[in-house]
């Protein structure tokens, strides 16, 4: 059953990861998208998110392209770039769990819900998440 009151994000929660805990879990909760028992979840997706902010800060500032020591100085890919396309999917993943996107919310029946309409019906995928 959906809550009202969703217990508090955890205390290990990045601050990205916090910001988007307070603007997702008002949202989702409202939808009846989330319960107690999705707090793990949720906490994992929000978490993802400030990774990912985190990451594309980092190569942001230092590039994409990192140069190895030694006598060649030969270039690969800067750790940042992978950590960003780790948490990216991660990040993809959890929304799709929540039906944060297009495609995940086709299947998601919102909060009073009756499935009067039928499975799929427009009406049921319109409006679900809201952003």
């Amino acid at each position: 059953m959906p809550v009202d009151d969703f217990p508090e994000p955890p205390d290990w929660l990045g601050e990205h990861g916090l910001n988007e805990w307070r603007r997702l879990q008002p949202i989702l909760s409202s939808r009846g998208l989330l319960t107690e028992v999705d707090w793990m979840a949720f906490s994992l997706l929000c978490q993802a998110w400030h990774d990912y902010i985190e990451a594309t800060q980092k190569v942001a500032a230092e590039g994409i392209i990192a140069i190895g020591g030694g006598e060649n100085g030969s270039e690969y890919q800067a750790p940042a770039v992978g950590v960003a396309n780790k948490a990216w999917q991660r990040v993809i993943k959890g929304c799709q769990e929540f039906g944060c996107t297009p495609s995940a919310r086709t299947g998601i029946v919102p909060k009073g819900g009756d499935g009067s309409e039928g499975e799929g019906s427009d009406q049921k995928a319109r409006g679900v998440v809201g952003f």
